[in-house]
């Protein structure tokens, strides 16, 4: 399968998955969302663990919405608090817009 850089996939079903280190099974349920990294790897939002990808996966391109949905929640969650979006009426979907126009407007 082909990914590109950014997308956020979400689990159809709970996926068991060993974890590389420990070898300790866990399961990924169902609705996790995840983004895929340049480093051929998917980064789980729900605790920020990382899973590589199949050898036969390639990873190419980007995908400059996804992108823009992951750089808008960490930006969310770590800098801006709701408040503050409420008070000057901005929604996270307006911060998202923009960060994808800048993407597509450097060539992404």
């Amino acid at each position: 399968m082909t990914y590109k850089i950014g997308p956020i996939l979400t689990a159809t079903e709970d996926i068991e998955v060993e974890r590389a280190i420990s070898g300790e099974k866990e399961v990924i349920p169902k609705g996790s969302k995840i983004i895929i990294g340049p480093d051929n790897l998917a980064h789980h939002f729900r605790d920020g663990s990382i899973q590589p990808l199949a050898k036969t996966d390639k990873v190419e391109g980007y995908d400059t919405s996804g992108l823009a949905e992951y750089l808008t929640q960490v930006i969310v969650n770590r800098i801006l608090p709701a408040d503050c979006l409420e008070e000057y009426e901005i929604t996270k979907k307006d911060i998202q817009n923009e960060i994808e126009y800048a993407l597509d407007d450097i060539g992404f």
